[in-house]
């Protein structure tokens, strides 16, 4: 329960049983709201519905100080003149609710037209014509934070001291809600800057050893050139080559985890595409001493997609296995000879699936439920953390999925799947019914 302190009120003794069990159920309620809605602007919205109806009234707003200006905002309006007064601005000190705020002091006001602080702008311009209210701060462990207020009884008759009294205890709810709403959004702030500077600085690294690649490359081509050693030429092309290939596909990763991107379908032979994919990545696996086996199915595999991120999440796969397979090569002192494993099947339910098997170390428990966050890499200044995001991202506009199937000390396995396989190349209607 909140420390609203709204069960210490001190109720009329004259109200009949049931007009106390309307109050009782009314706090519970609210304070059982506090506790369980997160929106702001609706839990608001629900407190001054509750004060309205409770006291009678035909009109309710809520206003925040703009601690800055010392003004009070419309935040929550209802009534006839919502509309119109949703947003309004009041000077610091003007008005009824003005002199509240001021005070800190609650205040029955039985004949608004002839109060010497009525705002009198706001009935002016709504055309709404407030005869009486009931104005209670709100107060948070000594700040103000708004006034809530309540207008006109439908009865015609003028709000009286167990009215503010209910209103009062509202009011210190509502103060309650605001400050916790307010220390919410302050904490996620505060972590997302935190994520962002954290993802920034590993993304840093990355782009700083690329950088790093080209300068030197540029530097050893100049040498080349100068004493026309092609060989030596060659070889800084090909890490020049790599540089530029890596800017390029943190670029691409970038923008395609940016925005959401219409899928191009097409048909797609996906067990050749697949091995084409395999070849590609032949040359970097035997300089690592890995062999690269692929197991295609028995028959041909069509599916209808798009073959450019279908291509970017299949290499994906494979660079993160070899990744790894490099990393164990690294880190220790006899490391077991390197295998990756790719292997293409249709399952029951007629999908592709697409296993990237690898012998490393596998992924720790502690982190393998952070790997599809956008910036997080296990592989320090050597990887950018976005490579699996995107995957993920662009199977899910596919259709399709990628998982991790499992990983331990012995190698890990990602699973790639897509529905819709067929034999034969899909015809335009087929296509069109994909």
């Amino acid at each position: 329960m909140h420390d609203s302190g709204f069960f210490h009120i001190r109720l009329d003794e004259r109200l009949s049983r049931q007009e106390l069990e309307e109050i009782v159920a009314t706090l519970l309620r609210l304070d059982h709201f506090l506790g369980r809605i997160d929106d702001l602007p609706r839990l608001l919205e629900l407190i001054i519905t509750e004060a309205e109806k409770l006291l009678c009234a035909t009109a309710s707003s809520l206003l925040l100080i703009d601690p800055a200006t010392g003004e009070l905002c419309f935040e929550v309006v209802r009534g006839p003149a919502a509309a119109k007064l949703l947003g309004t601005r009041v000077p610091s000190g003007e008005g009824i609710c003005g002199r509240v705020a001021r005070t800190r002091q609650s205040e029955i006001v039985t004949d608004v037209a002839h109060d010497p602080n009525f705002y009198a702008k706001a009935d002016q311009e709504t055309k709404f014509t407030t005869r009486s209210m009931l104005a209670s701060p709100m107060v948070r462990k000594g700040e103000l934070i708004g006034v809530l207020e309540v207008i006109n009884k439908v009865d015609r008759e003028p709000f009286n001291a167990h009215d503010q009294r209910i209103l009062e205890a509202i009011a210190d709810l509502a103060a309650i809600a605001i400050e916790n709403a307010r220390l919410l959004e302050e904490n996620v702030r505060k972590e997302r800057l935190a994520a962002v500077g954290q993802a920034m600085a590993g993304l840093a690294h990355y782009i700083k050893n690329i950088l790093t690649g080209l300068s030197s490359s540029a530097a050893v081509i100049d040498h080349a050139l100068e004493a026309g050693d092609h060989e030596m030429l060659t070889r800084a092309w090909k890490t020049l080559k790599a540089s530029n290939e890596k800017v390029a596909g943190l670029v691409a990763d970038l923008l395609s985890y940016s925005a959401p991107r219409r899928p191009k379908l097409s048909p797609v032979r996906f067990d050749a595409e697949v091995a084409r994919l395999v070849d590609s990545m032949q040359a970097r696996a035997a300089k690592l001493g890995v062999t690269l086996s692929y197991h295609p199915p028995d028959s041909p595999m069509w599916v209808v997609t798009d073959p450019v991120p279908l291509e970017r999440c299949v290499l994906n796969l494979l660079v993160n296995a070899l990744d790894a397979l490099e990393e164990m090569a690294l880190s220790e002192e006899h490391p077991r000879p390197g295998r990756l494993e790719v292997r293409l099947t249709k399952s029951e339910n007629n999908a592709a699936i697409l296993d990237v098997e690898d012998n490393g170390p596998g992924i720790p428990p502690a982190i393998q439920a952070r790997i599809w966050e956008i910036f997080y890499s296990t592989k320090g200044s050597r990887g950018s953390g976005i490579g699996l995001a995107v995957t993920q991202k662009f199977m899910r506009e596919l259709g399709g999925q990628v998982r991790l199937e499992r990983t331990g000390p012995e190698g890990t396995c990602f699973r790639l799947s897509l529905p819709g396989v067929s034999a034969v190349c899909p015809t335009p209607l087929q296509e069109a019914q994909a």
